[in-house]
């Protein structure tokens, strides 16, 4: 009877630890299960709250680094991380660069006569059309715009230079000039108007010899500039232009050149005068000069005339054929287009133009590329793009651009259909990492094609994670809760376990104990009836 009451103690007391232990075994499955249904069921809302928080965050942040105007892109910009970069991917598929392989325009849509032509606008840095813009070519008196830009660059607009009789006689009597002197002297101002609008011969060497001591010298110099620019198939060999089989350039490097150019005001000014008179000289009376370019001015040739271009230089030899650098404006965008090897008509006579052929060439790239294409900002200034996390940093950081970005788009071009994508540097970001410091790229695709690259920047201080009991990682209650329900658990079963074998070894000595005396009883019931 005793026995009997122990193990009913016994079973209940087993009955009793199961009752509270399984609940507990089954809640962290429970949990999983609920989450997993919330990440399939429910992700557009899971999304929206991650982006309401990043939002949040990102608010903070600009307070806490000092970067103002931070917005968060439209949800239609969607932004990835691709894979397998190889080089620069903007430069070698998109038209964001001078350099780019791929315009924004192709030859089919289209097709100019010239031997080569470039159009490159300068505000997004986008090569909207460009046909055969790597073949050396001969530029012409176009190689006039580095003489300027040298000329501007180290000498003196008001020093008075004095003409070298020798220095000039080698130059053809029938080419441009300003019918400079021996020993003329005239300012280095006046020489350069001679150079740019009246596109002088005589004035270009006299500037390269006062500024390098020889000509030979100062080609030097133009070759070094050229290369600095990174003009990467021209070669000079003289100051003006006049044809030399070792004197050449390509219509993309001439675009650089004039790029380069067009940053400083004065060349500006020459570049764009339609007219100018140099005052008499010691040796010389008043002249008056009239630019080469009818482009800009309806004086010569009212044919021609179109207000969008600013300037424009001209060139022409036989071998060269007809060239011209132009700088244009219209519709916000600023256009340098450079036409090299278009050829003339002429008349029965052989001597009257019907048609110049650069003249008409860049009229007619001018068109097509306004008429087409449109800019549009794709970039604001400080916009945070996408949230990423540091490897053994105490938390995350936002990559934001800091300028504004735009770039040319064919005309009616969905905004929402642009691709934005994340390159990091090095494939990811380490802590430690500071507000401003530089952590990738950020480019923007139409289609297949790059139009857009900046620098994406750190928006927050990200401290290292310091690995020990004094970690300044942030806890996770969760977490902890979850390490303390394991480790529960973990007693539960070994508590069980052992009341099991208790239960069992109490079993096995009531079942001996009842075949004992069951025994014995067997036994004094025997010896009674032997009695």
């Amino acid at each position: 009877m005793r026995n009997k009451r122990f193990l009913s103690i016994l079973f209940a007391s087993l009955l009793l630890a199961q009752s509270v232990a399984l609940p507990v075994w089954a809640e962290p499955a429970e949990e999983q299960e609920e989450t997993e249904t919330v990440q399939v069921t429910d992700e557009s809302a899971e999304t929206s709250e991650t982006e309401e928080a990043a939002g949040a965050e990102s608010e903070e942040t600009a307070d806490a680094t000092g970067v103002t105007g931070v917005t968060v892109p439209e949800p239609t910009a969607a932004v990835t991380v691709p894979a397998n970069f190889s080089g620069d991917a903007s430069i070698s598929l998109g038209s964001h660069s001078i350099n780019a392989l791929y315009p924004s325009a192709s030859e089919t849509d289209y097709t100019a006569n010239a031997k080569a032509a470039i159009a490159y606008e300068v505000g997004t840095d986008t090569l909207v059309y460009a046909s055969n813009v790597d073949e050396q070519l001969y530029p012409a008196s176009m190689t006039k715009v580095m003489t300027c830009l040298l000329a501007l660059e180290k000498g003196n607009l008001d020093e008075i230079v004095t003409v070298s009789g020798d220095a000039i006689s080698y130059l053809d009597i029938s080419g441009s000039g300003a019918a400079l002197q021996d020993g003329e002297q005239i300012s280095m101002r006046d020489l350069l108007y001679c150079l740019m609008v009246e596109s002088a011969n005589d004035a270009a060497v006299t500037i390269a010899t006062h500024i390098a001591g020889s000509e030979a010298a100062f080609v030097e110099m133009m070759n070094q500039k050229a290369a600095e620019l990174g003009c990467t198939n021209t070669h000079f060999v003289n100051a003006h232009g006049l044809h030399d089989e070792n004197h050449y350039t390509t219509a993309r490097d001439m675009a650089k050149i004039m790029v380069a150019a067009i940053q400083n005001e004065t060349f500006c000014t020459l570049f764009s005068a339609t007219s100018h008179e140099v005052p008499a000289t010691n040796l010389s009376e008043a002249r008056q000069m009239f630019t080469t370019n009818y482009l800009i001015s309806d004086y010569l040739n009212q044919n021609y005339y179109d207000t969008r271009v600013i300037g424009g230089k001209t060139g022409f030899t036989t071998p060269a054929g007809r060239c011209l650098a132009t700088l244009s404006e219209s519709n916000g965008m600023k256009m340098v287009i450079v036409i090299m090897g278009a050829e003339a008509e002429f008349a029965e006579d052989g001597y009257t133009p019907l048609s110049y052929g650069h003249f008409e060439e860049t009229i007619d790239l001018m068109n097509f590329v306004y008429d087409k294409f449109m800019p549009a900002q794709v970039l604001s200034a400080n916009q945070i793009l996408e949230q990423f996390p540091v490897n053994g940093g105490v938390t995350d950081t936002q990559g934001y651009t800091q300028n504004p970005r735009s770039t040319l788009l064919p005309v009616g071009s969905d905004m929402n259909a642009l691709r934005y994508e994340i390159e990091l540097d090095n494939g990811g970001i380490s802590a430690p990492v500071k507000a401003g410091d530089p952590i990738g790229v950020a480019r923007v695709w139409n289609q297949s094609k790059c139009v857009a690259q900046e620098q994406l920047y750190s928006s927050v201080d990200v401290a290292q994670e310091i690995v020990g009991e004094n970690s300044s990682k942030p806890v996770n209650p969760a977490a902890l809760i979850n390490e303390a329900s394991s480790r529960w658990h973990i007693w539960l079963i070994v508590i069980l376990a052992v009341l099991g074998v208790l239960v069992l070894v109490l079993v096995i000595m009531h079942i001996r104990n009842s075949i004992i005396r069951a025994r014995r009883k067997k036994r004094r019931a025997m010896r009674r009836r032997r009695r």
